[in-house]
């Protein structure tokens, strides 16, 4: 077991030694990954912010994103959609290149004129839960991250908006329509005469 113990080191020392003998190797692979600089120049126009996201139907992203360093739209745009739980993570790439005239005014950059994005998500492809999205730009030079608390919550299915149901009256309180009935004149008597016995006039004598 201590033999075991004693090598470790040894060996940690021959990398080491490798590494600072062959320079080129560490700048080998530091060349193959861009710094990654954070930037808020972004927005993403639909869905709504903070609107839940049907997992059943398609997911349309529109938004823009332009580097404000360079004053340049992006070479292409990822959308990364991030659990809450940082479980996972879900990227798809962007179709770029619309234009918006309305960032260039806002932002009186003419280098994001063509900073408009759109991405299609297809349904089911992402598990329900609450999501953060996150814009990644690619750049020549390194990548932009960009992102203004986009958080959105995938559910199975939206619930339809009901109307409120109709109050029914009881059948006993609906108002009846008055019965008219017909005039009923009142039976009158007709007085019969009484026919009294006529008087026979009595016969001379």
């Amino acid at each position: 077991m201590k033999k075991i113990i004693y090598l470790i080191p040894l060996f940690l020392l021959a990398a080491c030694a490798e590494e600072a003998s062959d320079p080129t190797a560490k700048t080998q692979m530091d060349a193959k990954v861009k710094p990654v600089i954070t930037s808020t120049n972004c927005a993403i126009d639909a869905p709504a912010k903070g609107i839940q996201l049907p997992l059943t139907q398609d997911i349309a992203v529109v938004g823009w994103g332009f580097d404000e360093l360079s004053e340049t739209s992006p070479e292409n745009i990822v959308v990364q959609f991030i659990s809450a739980d940082g479980q996972i993570l879900k990227s798809f790439d962007a179709k770029r290149g619309t234009k918006r005239p309305d960032v260039v005014k806002a932002f009186k950059q003419p280098g994001a004129e063509m900073s408009g994005f759109g991405v299609v998500i297809p349904a089911k492809s992402l598990l329900p839960g609450k999501y953060n999205i996150v814009l990644l730009q690619t750049m020549p030079e390194y990548t932009v991250s960009c992102t203004n608390n986009f958080i959105y919550d995938v559910i199975e299915t939206v619930a339809p908006v009901q109307a409120p149901p109709a109050t029914i009256a009881p059948l006993n309180t609906v108002a009846q329509p008055p019965i008219v009935l017909p005039a009923i004149k009142p039976a009158i008597k007709k007085k019969t005469k009484k026919i009294q016995p006529q008087q026979l006039a009595e016969p001379k004598k």
